[in-house]
């Protein structure tokens, strides 16, 4: 498993590396307001698959 929990998170946080990456990408006036949000609701989604595991 490579050192990484089990339970999904080890693949979650792939998707989180890549969607902060994209939302870095957005255009200023997007990333401030699109961009907050969804950074946001993947980060949630991290702290309760981390909840969830331990």
């Amino acid at each position: 498993m490579g050192g990484r929990p089990t339970g999904g998170g080890g693949e979650w946080d792939d998707d989180v590396k890549w969607v902060l990456d994209r939302v870095d990408g957005f255009p200023k006036n997007q990333r401030f307001v699109l961009g907050t949000r969804l950074a946001d609701a993947v980060l949630e989604v991290m702290e309760v698959l981390a909840e969830a595991t331990y």
